[in-house]
């Protein structure tokens, strides 16, 4: 078998995969009901050159990201993968500008079957192609469109609306029953986590290990997030809550192994099914906590303290939150 052949086999199998997964997602309905997105692509081009982005260290993560959606997107338009060229120029290291030059041309040539295909993708071509010398007429056309796609995200974050019925309790009681529906120590920790203090971005506990290190770790009563794992770009140290001790692990990781993000997330919707018989991710639960704390007519003081808890600003908590359709206009 050629390696066009198993290209062929592992994009055939991928494509099954996919449509397994929808259809069992089809199955059971969302409770987070997001209207449709519509984005401007009618725009002009920008008549000034697009100011150039800072040299600066990205996170890993950052850089995982960059990488691994552009090769996706690399290999759908062309079927080919990444050169270490462009790889190196994402890490801010020593590339060759003619050589990205050659291997994206097709950019220019297939970028009306891009907007109308490829959309989603728009925003991180900008991010990565602001960074390499000799793209600027391909973002000069491309911003517009990335500032239409960023402005309807944001009219549609606003409209995002869930029935007061879906609203989970933040109880503390509630959730410490809920959490004798899960009979493993792990799946327990995590829906705990994520519940009963404010809610964090699931990210910040992914790789959490026990004893001091260079990135997030526990000990026997703290948590602490280092400040470059945080959105605002400030340490946190957060009380690990007494129902969670006794089943916290004294070594190794704090959710029991590694995981990749997207591993991570499908585990936590997994529990929630199992524990509230709906679908709702780890944004949900944000969110879901989020709206609750903007209902309860707390003080600006208490809002802030909560933003900086969960690692935002009183503004960003207030966008986040959802749009609550009462019982009786259901």
């Amino acid at each position: 078998m050629d390696i066009e052949e198993k290209r062929r086999k592992k994009a055939e199998y991928q494509r099954v995969w996919r449509a397994s997964k929808k259809q069992n997602e089809q199955a059971i309905a969302p409770v987070i009901i997001k209207p449709t997105i519509a984005v401007n692509t009618d725009t002009e081009p920008l008549k000034y050159k697009p100011k150039k982005e800072k040299k600066i260290q990205l996170k890993d993560n950052t850089i995982k990201t960059y990488v691994s959606r552009l090769r996706a997107f690399h290999r759908r338009m062309t079927g080919l993968d990444l050169s270490e060229n462009v790889i190196q120029a994402i890490n801010n290291e020593e590339y060759d500008k003619k050589d990205i030059q050659e291997e994206f041309k097709y950019i220019y040539q297939k970028i009306e079957h891009i907007i109308e295909n490829e959309l989603s993708v728009i925003p991180t071509l900008c991010k990565i192609f602001t960074k390499i010398t000799g793209f600027v007429k391909l973002i000069k056309f491309l911003t517009p469109i990335k500032r239409s796609i960023e402005l309807a995200e944001s009219v549609r974050r606003n409209e995002t609306t869930i029935n007061e019925e879906d609203l989970i309790s933040f109880d503390k009681q509630q959730l410490i029953l809920n959490s004798l529906k899960l009979t493993d120590d792990y799946e327990k920790i995590m829906y705990l986590l994520m519940t009963l203090i404010p809610t964090r971005r699931l990210d910040d506990y992914r790789n959490m290990t026990y004893g001091e290190n260079d990135g997030n770790y526990f000990d026997d009563e703290n948590m602490y997030i280092r400040e470059t794992n945080t959105k605002n770009k400030k340490s946190i140290i957060i009380k690990i809550p007494n129902e969670i001790v006794d089943i916290l692990p004294t070594a190794g990781y704090i959710l029991g192994a590694e995981y990749k993000q997207s591993a991570l997330s499908v585990k936590f919707a997994s529990l929630m099914q199992k524990v509230y018989g709906k679908k709702y991710g780890a944004l949900d639960l944000r969110r879901m906590f989020l709206t609750t704390i903007n209902r309860s007519g707390v003080s600006f003081n208490e809002r802030k303290e909560i933003a900086d808890a969960v690692g935002n600003s009183v503004v960003e908590g207030i966008r986040y939150s959802m749009k609550v359709i009462p019982a009786e206009a259901q």
